[in-house]
């Protein structure tokens, strides 16, 4: 798989298993790199060129990680994946459905009757996704530490998308080597390719890596462990 970007100068390559690292030390580039791809992730259109073997969409098969701390396992946007998913199960769940709404709508009909009000309605057509909103339905987010959530987080992406790259974004400077490891290690699991954008080039080193650097001057290195 490949991620490019003409006006960057940049083309990176991804090798299954093996983690990247793009070091951009040069700011304006940073921002231009990030201000772009955050751009793409909204479904405007950016500079980014995402394929293997053809062109993917990238907002559909790519994600940006700003921050560990800001994960959610129940944003928005992954309870409605989840939602939608859940709901074409439950196109075989109709008669079930019906029934358990019968139940909920006598238990409506006999608290409106005893309250003595009058000129009450309500709707009767529910969808499963206000089924599941009402109910509560989202993932378990208690996790032991942060490594766990951002764990807990890829198997949701591919579980649920078709994403195939995230990026993270200063990771270095949050988990240790074995922690990077165990993030590494459960994206190729997935069959995730994972690119540690970092504004400096980090100190810590895989066993096998591929390593590109923007330095201030807009000189691209590559160094590569394979």
């Amino acid at each position: 798989m490949k991620l490019v970007n003409a006006n960057l100068g940049i083309q990176i390559s991804f090798h299954e298993s093996i983690p990247t690292i793009l070091a951009i030390e040069n700011p304006m580039i940073m921002t231009q790199f990030l201000w772009n791809m955050m751009k793409q992730l909204r479904g405007e259109e950016g500079e980014f060129i995402l394929s293997d073997e053809k062109e993917l969409k990238f907002e559909k098969c790519s994600d940006l990680l700003l921050d560990p701390f800001s994960v959610e396992l129940n944003s928005k946007k992954v309870l409605s994946a989840l939602y939608k998913r859940l709901s074409e199960c439950g196109e075989n769940q109709l008669e079930s459905k019906s029934k358990l709404l019968q139940d909920y709508f006598s238990l409506i009909d006999q608290c409106i009757v005893s309250s003595g009000i009058e000129n009450l309605t309500y709707d009767v057509d529910i969808t499963w996704n206000e089924i599941f909103k009402v109910l509560g339905v989202r993932f378990d987010d208690h996790c032991e530490n942060l490594l766990d959530k951002v764990l807990s987080y890829l198997k949701i992406l591919s579980d649920l998308s078709e994403i195939r790259l995230v990026t993270f974004l200063n990771f270095t400077s949050f988990f240790s080597k074995e922690e990077l490891e165990e993030i590494v290690k459960m994206a190729a699991y997935l069959k995730i390719n994972v690119l540690f954008l970092e504004k400096l080039e980090p100190t810590c080193c895989f066993k096998q890596e591929v390593r590109y650097i923007i330095d201030k001057d807009q000189c691209i290195i590559i160094n590569q462990s394979l």
